[in-house]
């Protein structure tokens, strides 16, 4: 039985498996790299591929190859996503235990916060002459804790920015909207320490990466999937998981000859099935006047002049785009199911 190569879909941990943004983890690798590491926060909506791109900078394999002196590196990452409800307490400890395994040595947290342990372990890693740098996946679990006070929200940012000032300290961080919009009181908004980050903004595949995505692992495991592509296309966009997801069911109706017509219409109403849920919690997070919008394109109904300025903010977040030198929806699927939904 032949593997399907698209199945993986939460986090790619695989170079190998990695598509396209080249030059955003190229961008990351070089603020990591520098003698002083450089903070970075990767930007993106929902499912657009920002853990992967995360995961990436984060492998060995990819420092190695572009960073001179990348041994000197210690590395972390940290998962925030199964971890929204935790203490502060409970964030050093995760934090810890990552440490201790990218050191090869036990830390633990101290009898207090968890503060002086840490700034202890950051002066022996610069003693040593390495630089730390921290993976934080999902930084909304910090930033936006409701178990977490925002004072001691506020203390905490604090204290990773005096870390990052005073030492060889970088953090990469990922979040679905800007860090400083993350906060649940206007104190944790104000804190100067969003200011040391580089924002990298991840968008749609660009086409080029988009059939890459499509041509080559399908081509590699014998059910070219690249005479399909405007099909693919039409489906899902260049929207990396909503693609992926595309290209996924379809392989499964390659026969290794091909696609049949009758296959091909059944592997839309199964895409249809496996995304309508992921689209529909995309049509109910956004802003009522961008459902307005998608709702006028979706029916065939003009956008009223006053709201073209949302079209623009919609094709760059990858919701629309420009098709014939008219606006369209980027799935085809996501348009045919909007009519159907509230407003």
């Amino acid at each position: 039985m032949t593997t399907n190569p698209y199945l993986n879909r939460k986090m790619i941990t695989n170079p190998a498996e990695f598509f396209g943004r080249e030059r955003e983890l190229r961008k990351i690798l070089a603020r990591i790299g520098n003698q002083r590491p450089q903070s970075v926060a990767v930007v993106g909506e929902r499912r657009i591929g920002k853990s992967s791109l995360l995961y990436q900078a984060y492998h060995p394999a990819n420092r190695q190859a572009s960073i001179p002196d990348a041994a000197s590196l210690v590395c972390v990452f940290m998962d925030l996503s199964e971890r929204k409800d935790y203490q502060a307490a409970q964030i050093f400890q995760a934090l810890f235990a990552e440490l201790s395994r990218a050191l090869g040595e036990t830390i633990t947290s101290d009898a207090g916060s968890g503060y002086d342990t840490f700034k202890a372990a950051v002066q022996r890693i610069e003693a040593a002459g390495r630089r730390l740098v921290i993976f934080f996946d999902e930084f909304e679990a910090i930033a936006s804790n409701p178990n977490i006070p925002a004072a001691n929200v506020t203390e905490f940012l604090a204290f990773l920015r005096g870390i990052a000032n005073s030492h060889a300290v970088a953090y990469v961080t990922s979040s679905q909207i800007d860090l400083q919009e993350l906060g649940h009181s206007g104190e944790i908004k104000e804190s100067p320490f969003f200011n040391i980050f580089t924002r990298v903004s991840l968008g749609p595949f660009s086409r080029e990466e988009a059939l890459a995505l499509i041509a080559q692992p399908s081509a590699a495991a014998g059910r070219p999937l690249a005479p399909y592509a405007d099909t693919l296309l039409q489906w899902a966009g260049t929207h990396p998981f909503f693609l992926q997801t595309a290209c996924a069911v379809l392989f499964e109706w390659h026969n290794g000859q091909g696609v049949s017509h009758q296959d091909m219409t059944r592997a839309a109403i199964e895409f249809a099935d496996e995304t309508e849920d992921h689209f529909q919690y995309t049509w109910q997070h956004l802003k009522a006047e961008e459902r307005s919008v998608l709702r006028s394109l979706a029916t065939g109904v003009p956008v009223p002049d006053t709201q073209h300025y949302l079209l623009r903010q919609l094709e760059r977040r990858g919701y629309i785009v420009s098709w014939a030198g008219l606006p369209r929806i980027f799935s085809s699927i996501f348009a045919g199911l909007i009519p159907q939904w509230p407003s």
